[in-house]
């Protein structure tokens, strides 16, 4: 998807000049975009503040990011330890997971 050439900053800059009462038309034109283009905008972030668009941006990604996760799992996920999994994709920072047994083979365990 491409990405746009505006920032959240100035998108919401447009959106309230809008709201302001100057017609759409004008800041359409003053920001060189078709107004389908600042409806879609208007309809996303509505009347958000730029905390809340950055938030919901940075909630995004996470998703995205959870998404490929999930998708990389292989199929037999649930016959492998945990463990391996969480290694595998660097994701001991969101699990808290008990710690590993001294002696105890990774791959013969069952969960």
């Amino acid at each position: 998807m491409k990405r746009s050439n505006f920032t959240e900053e100035q998108i919401l800059f447009a959106l309230k000049q809008a709201n302001a009462g100057q017609p759409a038309d004008d800041v359409c034109r003053q920001m060189e975009i078709g107004e389908a283009t600042f409806y879609v905008r208007k309809k996303r972030y509505g009347n958000q503040g730029l905390l809340e668009v950055r938030e919901l941006r940075q909630l995004r990604d996470e998703n995205v990011w959870l998404k490929r996760l999930v998708a990389d799992l292989p199929l037999d996920w649930h016959r492998r330890s945990p463990y391996s999994v969480a290694e595998r994709f660097g994701v001991f920072r969101y699990l808290t997971l008990p710690p590993i047994p001294y002696g105890l083979r990774l791959e013969h365990r069952q969960f």
